[in-house]
């Protein structure tokens, strides 16, 4: 009845207002924490990797607060030695957050770090207090989302498996029905599909037992499709091409997985092509041979010949992509010491808002190439007046609380399909736009509501300073170039 967009706006849109409105009926003092734990994890691209970021999102929130305990125990009334901790401890969770698999929860725990800290006043009962109310508000957040996206529309991780596995097939089909040479466009855009679903059978498989029945002979066969690539690709460097017979045979095995993909799962594959005994003859039937016999094992038509024990748990990869990282990790040490002189030295406006923004910001930001702090700057201005507008003149008429539900549904409803889709410009208007929402119009959520607009107007004004201050540091460390491979 209605389209993926509007689905997941609806069920976004839902999600934030019922944290928002149950956080506030508990007499929580911050209920924008709960929505904004709802739209981070709804930018996850299934509800399994949301599952597994949310996880991420309560360690790392559980690490910062205790961080956060510890500094201002020993560093309370030693500033200097506080700052430089902290930036220390920022660019140490800076590295760690490139870790593909545990990065999120470094990053929460800077943020949570930082917030804690300085919203307990440097003081030990109030900076426990507010870690206190920052894990229940996750833990809420993350349970709504959770009961949402479970009931309204929900998809398993067996069909976003199959769904990101048919249109790589179906691709590599058409290919092998023409007379002529693969393309390695065509090639490249199959590998794409392919590529993500390896770490999609690490995350959380819920109730997709399908896929929890054998999990090892679903990366096995995910593996050998990628070789089978790697076989085509060798084969079309070489200039060879393979006969007739050879391409029928891959061309009627590549139909049997995608038939089997579009049935999500729910077929079964003929067991003499998959128990053929004659050796083949080439790589690129070795290995179509192989995701047969893996993918009927993973079916249960043929018996397991491996024990049957649960994946690997994902390591932490601390060197990968290292120069890189040491890099991000070294600009945003920069630029959160630029940020705190000029915290310091000049009368800010705010408080400790500043220092807060400054490591929120840029520490993801860092991680993006220098051109985008402009697309940041556009954005949040294209994306405040309208929020602006209606804190001032709409929100103060609002006096019942389904009335101001109704204000954050409708609003994230029409953010997040508006700028629905792919694409990383998207990505950030949608992530911007909501977070921005609940931010800027806090004051309307508080146990004693305030339409005040210099406060929101300030946050906007503190918004600049940071991203001025990042690209100053991003241009005064550039990123490395890529070396040149003659």
């Amino acid at each position: 009845m209605f389209s993926l967009a509007t689905r997941e706006a609806l069920k976004l849109a839902l999600a934030v207002t019922i944290a928002m409105l149950l956080a506030l009926s508990f007499g929580w003092a911050k209920p924008y924490w709960a929505a904004v734990a709802v739209i981070v994890l709804a930018t996850a691209e299934s509800h399994s990797q949301a599952l597994y970021k949310g996880w991420n999102r309560l360690v790392g929130t559980t690490l910062g607060i205790v961080l956060a305990v510890v500094l201002v125990a020993n560093f309370a009334q030693q500033p200097m030695l506080f700052m430089t901790a902290l930036v220390l401890l920022g660019g140490l969770c800076v590295y760690l957050a490139g870790c593909p698999n545990y990065g999120y929860a470094f990053q929460i725990t800077l943020v949570v770090t930082t917030i804690i800290a300085a919203m307990g006043q440097m003081d030990s009962a109030n900076t426990f207090v507010t870690g206190i109310l920052r894990i229940e508000e996750n833990v809420l957040g993350i349970a709504v989302f959770t009961l949402v996206y479970a009931l309204l529309w929900p998809q398993t991780p067996a069909d976003r498996f199959f769904a990101q596995l048919g249109p790589g097939l179906s691709e590599l089909q058409a290919q092998l029905d023409g007379d002529g040479p693969l393309e390695p466009a065509a090639l490249a855009r199959v590998r794409a599909r392919l590529d993500p679903l390896p770490e999609q059978l690490q995350l959380p498989l819920g109730s997709s037992y399908l896929l929890r029945f054998r999990p090892l002979h679903w990366q096995r066969m995910v593996q050998a499709l990628l070789a089978y690539l790697d076989a085509l690709e060798a084969q079309l460097a070489s200039g060879s091409t393979p006969d007739p017979t050879e391409r029928a045979q891959q061309r009627a095995v590549v139909g049997t997985l995608l038939g089997l993909a579009e049935a999500r799962g729910r077929g079964t594959l003929p067991l003499d092509e998959a128990n053929a005994a004659q050796a083949p003859s080439s790589a690129p039937l070795a290995a179509l041979a192989s995701v047969q016999r893996e993918a009927a094992m993973a079916l249960g038509q043929l018996p397991s010949d491996a024990p049957r024990t649960r994946l690997p748990w994902p390591k932490l990869h601390l060197r990968r992509n290292g120069a890189v990282r040491l890099h991000q990790a070294s600009s945003f040490m920069l630029i959160l010491v630029v940020a705190l002189i000029l915290w310091v030295q000049l009368p800010v406006p705010g408080g400790v808002l500043f220092p807060i923004m400054a490591v929120s910001l840029s520490s993801p930001l860092v991680t993006f190439p220098p051109r985008m702090i402009g697309v940041a700057f556009v954005a949040i201005t294209a994306l405040a007046v309208p929020v602006l507008i209606q804190y001032a003149l709409l929100l103060p008429h609002l006096t019942e609380a389904w009335q101001l539900g109704a204000f954050y549904f409708i609003n994230l409803f029409v953010i997040w399909r508006l700028f629905a889709g792919e694409g990383a410009m998207k990505f950030i208007m949608r992530m911007l736009g909501a977070q921005l929402l609940v931010v800027m119009t806090t004051g309307a959520v508080n146990l004693v509501p305030s339409f005040a607009i210099t406060q929101s107007l300030t946050m906007l004004v503190l918004v600049y300073l940071v991203l001025m201050v990042v690209h100053f540091g991003m241009r005064l460390l550039p990123p490395p170039k890529p070396a040149c491979v003659p």
